[in-house]
């Protein structure tokens, strides 16, 4: 050990140093033995302090500074109420809905949405929170400051997109539509043969007519989930012939129905495949009583098709139904 004044080495247990006279403060003992030093020494603890080292005192100012800086940081520290929360958009546009999920930090906040259903690309909703079980003020003391505005927006995104018109449909579907329609729609026709025809009927090969297209109005209640938002009907022309002659050959227009048509970027599908008789109902033949379930009539076909499902949808029709519109 050394004088902090001269420089002197000075033995363990020596109070003063012996070259000048100086008191000497044991390092090993700490700061917290000076007052003892004074007292035995008869010098003030002012004094003494001149000679503790000065990386003891630099050391003591930076503990000193954090501990201020920390109580200042804990007293004004603001809190994200939003922290863990996630909005997960699902379902198709227009009709697209949001869910809170995640895992919210605080259990003391609850959330509430301006919006949860009814949602399109780029539509923009608002996620409010509050707190709850607590006052603002119990909260605050426990948690830290809120901010001043418990609001946060999200914008809507990755959603599939049903298609509003005919028009939006691609090519390629369109055709893919038309070959698949027209084998479901023969199939139907001859599960009349030989019940509400004789087993002499049969029906010619089937020609594309014209497309009708179904979609809800924008703004309409849609209503359940398992509910189509669109539906595009296409319908063939054939003729229906008896080789007994039960009756003279007649032209028939039948369909096939598609639920659900979505494009995905360039792409498009459907769900599912509307069978024709879910829709229209027997049709007789003329001066017989042999039905089918095509029809006798294009624009009875159309207002059929329109009729059933026109509640809350705009109906359009092209090809061979565009003057029935």
């Amino acid at each position: 050990m050394y004088c902090g004044k001269c420089g002197a080495e000075v033995k363990p247990g020596i109070q003063f140093c012996g070259k000048c006279g100086q008191p000497v403060v044991n390092e090993q003992r700490g700061i917290d033995k000076i007052s003892d030093v004074a007292k035995t020494t008869g010098v003030g603890a002012s004094r003494l302090l001149q000679v503790i080292p000065r990386k003891v005192l630099i050391v003591a100012a930076v503990l000193v500074v954090c501990v201020i800086a920390l109580i200042c940081v804990l007293a004004n520290r603001k809190i994200d109420p939003f922290e863990g929360v996630e909005i997960r958009f699902s379902g198709k546009a227009p009709i697209g809905y949001a869910d809170i999920m995640g895992s919210p930090k605080y259990s003391h906040i609850a959330y509430d949405m301006d919006e949860t259903n009814g949602l399109s690309n780029g539509d923009t909703i608002k996620l409010r929170a509050y707190v709850t079980g607590i006052s603002e003020e119990e909260f605050e003391k426990e948690y830290g400051k809120l901010p001043s505005k418990m609001e946060k927006e999200y914008t809507v995104e990755g959603l599939e997109e049903y298609v509003s018109s005919y028009s939006d449909i691609s090519k390629e579907l369109i055709s893919e539509l038309k070959s698949v329609g027209k084998e479901e729609t023969r199939r139907e026709l001859e599960y009349d043969i030989g019940g509400t025809l004789p087993d002499t009927a049969s029906y010619s090969d089937l020609e594309y007519y014209g497309w009708v297209f179904l979609a809800y109005e924008p703004g309409a209640n849609f209503g359940y989930e398992g509910r189509s938002w669109n539906t595009l009907y296409l319908v063939y022309k054939t003729e229906l012939s008896d080789s007994a002659g039960n009756f003279e050959d007649t032209p028939i227009y039948a369909f096939a129905g598609f639920d659900s048509i979505v494009k995905d970027g360039n792409k498009c599908s459907y769900n599912d495949i509307i069978a024709m008789i879910s829709v229209g109902a027997f049709n007789k033949i003329p001066g017989t009583e042999y039905r089918t379930e095509g029809y006798l009539d294009p624009k009875d076909c159309f207002e059929q098709i329109g009729g059933f499902h026109r509640r809350n949808h705009i109906v359009t029709g092209g090809d061979g139904f565009k003057e029935y519109q």
